[in-house]
């Protein structure tokens, strides 16, 4: 399903509600990457309801053990469509039974994809149905086409760096640069994830993209190394919770930067993409 405006146009798949595509209209140049397997296969996974990995791929809640992968459950799920309008789409999704053996709760998403000129406006709610608390981690993965350098400004307030070991979450560190050429000797031990990032910023020669993840406590800077090059592109990952750290007690209540969302409440979390040309 396709929305558009004067600007853009984004295409979204009813399988994990990802984005497929964004295309400046004016000049048909595609910003999404676009799933090359020799790199990565996907382009915009939803993250949910965990970010990241899990200390040996595991977690316990109520003294029981759930198994869940990288990412969590959502992004093969088949989410129901909704065109509001031309330039505004409504993507719904309602947790199955097969599913509550990783995650018991019933619960559901509505995520809303919403262009505005030149912005592309991502919003996520999430709604417990349950009589109790539940705990969850929401999050963006969308991946944009780069060619040649790729400078990376951050913009925030009281902005740390949390190191990764084997892909859980090591000590913060002081963040020493914020505007600088993103290079694979910053990718090599995974992701760059900052706290306290208000916008990022990713600047090539022929077009930027500004993210404005304020409403976000964490974010991830993600390329892979491939053939010990960077891959084209780079993800802008905003995280409302983290992956385990090494310390980690597995418990999903204790989860560092978790969400904890009341019995039949909801909450609702937004980020904007906005592109620029070069002329």
């Amino acid at each position: 399903m396709k929305i558009e405006n004067e600007s853009l146009l984004v295409e979204i798949s009813p399988l994990g509600a990802e984005i497929q595509s964004i295309k400046n209209i004016k000049t048909n140049q595609e910003l999404c990457w676009q799933g090359d397997p020799t790199y990565w296969s996907s382009r915009s996974p939803l993250l949910f309801p965990i970010i990241g990995s899990l200390k040996e791929d595991k977690y316990y809640l109520n003294d029981e053990s759930f198994e869940m992968k990288k990412h969590g459950i959502v992004r093969d799920q088949e989410f129901e469509l909704e065109q509001v309008n031309d330039s505004t789409i409504n993507c719904y999704w309602d947790i199955e039974e097969s599913l509550k053996e990783f995650y018991p709760y019933q619960c559901s998403l509505k995520i809303t994809y919403q262009l505005e000129e030149n912005s592309l406006i991502v919003s996520y709610v999430v709604i417990n149905h349950e009589d109790f608390d539940m705990f969850y981690s929401i999050g963006g993965h969308p991946g944009f086409n780069v060619s040649g350098p790729v400078t990376l400004k951050l913009e925030g307030q009281d902005m740390s760096r949390y190191l990764i070991s084997g892909s859980l979450i090591d000590k913060s560190v002081d963040v020493n640069k914020t505007n600088f050429i993103l290079t694979k000797e910053h990718l090599r031990d995974d992701a760059l994830v900052y706290t306290g990032v208000d916008r990022c910023h990713l600047i090539m020669k022929d077009y930027s993209v500004v993210a404005d993840v304020s409403e976000f406590i964490n974010v991830g800077i993600w390329s892979p190394i491939v053939n010990n090059e960077m891959a084209p592109f780079v993800c802008i990952e905003p995280w409302q919770g983290l992956p385990d750290t090494l310390t980690s007690n597995q418990i999903l209540k204790d989860k560092k930067d978790n969400q904890i969302l009341k019995a039949q409440e909801e909450a609702k979390f937004s980020y904007r993409l906005t592109f620029n040309y070069e002329d």
